[in-house]
């Protein structure tokens, strides 16, 4: 958790740089200028957190042929779920988010920096609930033997968990990287940009 609210920060330092760049005529001209100063806001703690995971993937990628062997020894999972069914907890985890961020921004603007970082999380934990009831509800309608169908067994879950543990080290790096992108997109969207003549004047 600490690890994004770091990501984040860096992501608005970067903003910060960005600004600046227009303000002094210094604009950046094309998407490689943007990822130069992105880059410098990484350290080495960045890289040693990220290690174990880039090994883990590159492992794992080799020995699936990139990924294209992956499924080959996997059960089918029978099920009658529409070609859109997946895309429904998606939506309504981004409804729950742009829902509870819109009261929050409407009820408490002027919130200190780590309220305002503690209600954001919320949020995310929120959506991250109401995404999950989502998906093992229409798992349990949609999967023929329902939620064992669908590959959850409370007998396995020791075993389980072990895995995930291990697949969310193997995909934590890229995990990181397009959350600051997607932070870092998000903000460049909605900094405005200063206005020429008056920055002139």
């Amino acid at each position: 958790m600490s690890t994004f609210v770091e990501l984040d920060t860096r992501a608005a330092v970067t903003i910060e740089l960005f600004k600046k760049n227009k303000n002094q005529g210094e604009k950046a001209t094309n998407i490689f200028e943007i990822i130069k100063q992105v880059v410098t806001t990484i350290t080495i703690t960045d890289v040693i957190i990220c290690l174990p995971g880039m090994i883990l993937l590159a492992v794992w990628l080799l020995r699936t042929s990139l990924g294209r062997k992956a499924l080959a020894h996997s059960q089918p999972r029978r099920n009658n779920m529409p070609v859109y069914m997946p895309f429904i907890p998606l939506l309504v985890w981004l409804a729950v988010l742009v829902v509870l961020t819109y009261v929050k921004e409407r009820n408490l603007p002027e919130l200190p920096d780590w309220q305002n970082s503690y209600f954001d999380h919320l949020i995310l934990c929120i959506g991250a609930m109401v995404a999950i009831t989502m998906i093992l509800i229409l798992a349990r309608r949609h999967f023929a033997r329902r939620l064992k169908g669908f590959g959850l067994d409370a007998r396995r879950i020791h075993r389980d968990f072990a895995v995930a543990a291990l697949n969310l080290v193997a995909i934590y790096p890229l995990v990181a990287v397009a959350l600051i992108l997607t932070i870092l997109a998000g903000k460049i969207i909605r900094t405005p940009i200063p206005d020429e003549k008056a920055s002139g004047a």
